[in-house]
């Protein structure tokens, strides 16, 4: 195996770890909290590989980067997408896709002017840093916060957000955990809200033991449902598939015949130029046809692209 593959192939390795372990440490600790601690191991990572000076050191830290880049892009994922609306979901989503493919087309025309490989890691990382003050900017996941029953925060998300909006929002939504006393509400950043009798709100007492017995559920629980198990494993297949397919694409421009900067710019252009549209167009028809409809043609029509390529014959590609 050359340097190029065990690079790509340790890359591919980070991600599948990031993946599951800065995902549950998201679970466990928060959004918030998990993003800034990831955005900051992975600016110095990916910084400190500016300055490997050898290839066994780049390789480790590449490792170690792609574990931080999966988890950071999992974890923004998840965060933006609860903060929206089960209306706006499926926009987000693809939003998150669209921004991430324009900052791929965007590093292609960068490294095709910026030919020195650690002045380009360091213009890539640096600004990594920057990030961190998000903590103090963006708020904590109100879906997670419900999820491990941090009732008290939520309650002073709501209230500080329909202050904000000027909204209505029924009072047995805000209803208190039982015990809960008015001192716990006289902390609310919108204010000393003691006046505001929630346990005495009609469906108020109701809603609260609701929330109060609600199961805390766990990566333990997919395990037990034979539906989910079901799910798990064709979704799993599904992105293996699509990620084979996508990076195996990626990483092939270094194999085409001519300067390596021009065809890794131009694949990278082609490449983000046609997945922005795709995405686009996949906001309207996701709603109209449904996902499974979606995901089987996709994955038809990209696997059938896929082995007409491969069955090509060599010498009529050179070009």
């Amino acid at each position: 195996m050359n340097g190029n593959k065990l690079a790509s192939s340790l890359f591919i390795l980070g991600m599948l770890i990031g993946a599951v372990s800065i995902g549950y440490i998201g679970d466990s600790i928060g959004r918030r909290k998990t993003f800034t601690l990831n955005v900051f191991t992975l600016a110095i990572v990916t910084t400190a590989s500016a300055f490997s000076p050898d290839w066994i050191t780049f390789c480790s830290l590449r490792f170690f980067s792609e574990i931080g880049a999966s988890g950071h892009f999992l974890i923004t994922f998840v965060w933006g997408v609860e903060a929206a609306g089960n209306k706006y979901r499926v926009t987000c989503g693809f939003i998150y896709q669209i921004v991430y493919a324009a900052g791929s087309a965007c590093l292609g025309v960068v490294a095709y002017f910026v030919r020195d490989w650690r002045v380009l890691q360091l213009l890539i990382s640096i600004p990594m840093f920057g990030f961190t003050a998000f903590y103090w900017i963006l708020p904590e996941s109100i879906r997670w916060l419900i999820t491990k029953k941090h009732y008290p925060q939520v309650k002073q998300f709501l209230l500080r957000e329909i202050g904000r909006n000027e909204i209505h929002v029924p009072d047995y939504v805000l209803a208190s955990r039982r015990g809960e006393t008015r001192r716990n509400l006289e902390n609310s950043p919108f204010g000393n809200i003691s006046t505001i009798e929630l346990s005495s709100v009609r469906d108020g007492s109701d809603y609260s033991r609701y929330l109060e017995k609600a199961k805390v559920e766990s990566l333990a629980d997919i395990f037990r449902s034979n539906i989910l198990m079901v799910r798990l494993m064709i979704i799993s297949m599904a992105w293996i598939a699509g990620v084979m397919g996508y990076y195996g694409i990626t990483y092939s421009a270094a194999n085409l015949v001519g300067n390596f900067y021009i065809n890794y710019g131009l694949s990278m252009q082609v490449l983000k130029l046609v997945e922005i549209p795709a995405y686009l167009l996949g906001m309207i028809v996701v709603e109209k046809i449904g996902r499974r409809p979606m995901l089987t043609c996709g994955l038809l029509v990209s696997g059938l692209c896929c082995l007409i390529a491969g069955l090509l014959p060599v010498g009529k590609l050179n070009f």
